[in-house]
C-alpha cells in the first residue's frame, strides 16, 4: 500500500466518523485535503502518461541507433564500399599489402610480393607481381616494413622503375628485429614503385602477429 492510498483512507475514516464525534472546524480541512490528493493524482496519472511516451521514444532511438551493430557486415561493407566509391572517383590513390608467410629466399633485384592485400583504392597494385604503377603524375608517399630473423640481416630497395630511391637494412640479434623504411616520391604515370632486396642472411619473417609489409598512397 503506497502512502497515497493511506492517506486517502485515513481521511475517508474520518468523513465516515458521525459528526458529533467530529469538530465541525476540522470537516472544511478534510474537504480541502480531499480535492488537493485528487489534483494530485491527477498529475501523476499525467506524468507517468509522458514518462511512458519518454521510455518508447528512448526505445525507438537505441534500436535504430543499434541497427549496425545488429548487421556488422552488411554496416562495414557500406561504409568500405563508399569509401571505395568516393576515393575512385575523385582521382585517390592507395594501398596496403603484406606477405602472409616468411619468405626463405628472396632473390636480389627482384620485387619481394606483398601478396596479401587490405587497400587497393584505384587498383594500382598488383598483388601477383608486388608492382604499384603509377596512373598519373603526382607525388607520392612509400612504405615498407622488414621483419628479418634472429642473427639475421636484409638490406632492401625501395625502388622506382630501375633506380633505387629509398635504402635500409633490418639486422637482428638473439631476437627477431624489424625496420621501417618511409620515403616520398614524384613519378611520373606509367613508372613502376616495388621493394627489393640487395643481401640477405636469413629469411624475411611475416606471419599473423608479425609482418613485412609495402603501402603508397598518393599526396597530390
Amino acid at each position: 500500500m503506497d502512502y497515497l492510498t493511506f492517506f486517502i483512507l485515513f481521511v475517508t475514516s474520518l468523513v465516515l466518523i458521525p459528526s458529533n464525534g467530529v469538530d465541525e472546524k476540522v470537516m472544511p480541512l478534510i474537504s480541502k485535503l480531499l480535492l488537493q490528493v485528487n489534483e494530485l493524482e491527477e498529475r501523476m496519472k499525467m506524468h507517468e502518461s509522458i514518462i511512458k511516451d519518454q521510455e518508447l521514444a528512448i526505445l525507438r532511438l537505441v534500436e535504430e541507433k543499434t541497427d549496425c551493430f545488429k548487421i556488422p557486415v552488411k554496416c562495414n561493407e557500406t561504409e568500405t564500399n563508399g569509401i571505395q566509391q568516393r576515393a575512385t572517383s575523385g582521382g585517390g590513390v592507395a594501398f596496403n599489402a603484406y606477405m602472409g608467410q616468411s619468405m626463405e629466399n628472396p632473390v636480389a633485384g627482384q620485387a619481394i610480393i606483398f601478396y596479401k592485400v587490405v587497400t587497393n583504392i584505384g587498383g594500382h597494385y598488383n598483388k601477383q607481381t608486388g608492382i604499384f604503377t603509377s596512373p598519373d603524375n603526382g607525388v607520392y608517399v612509400f612504405s615498407w616494413t622488414i621483419y628479418c630473423e634472429p642473427n639475421g640481416y636484409i638490406y632492401t630497395d625501395l625502388v622506382v622503375n630501375s633506380r633505387p630511391y629509398g635504402q635500409m637494412q633490418c639486422k637482428a640479434g638473439i631476437s627477431r628485429n624489424s625496420i621501417t623504411g618511409v620515403t616520398v616520391a614524384a613519378i611520373k604515370q606509367g613508372d613502376v614503385v616495388f621493394v627489393s632486396t640487395e643481401w640477405y642472411k636469413g629469411r624475411i619473417e611475416s606471419f599473423s602477429n608479425v609482418r613485412s609489409s609495402f603501402s603508397g598512397w598518393k599526396i597530390f
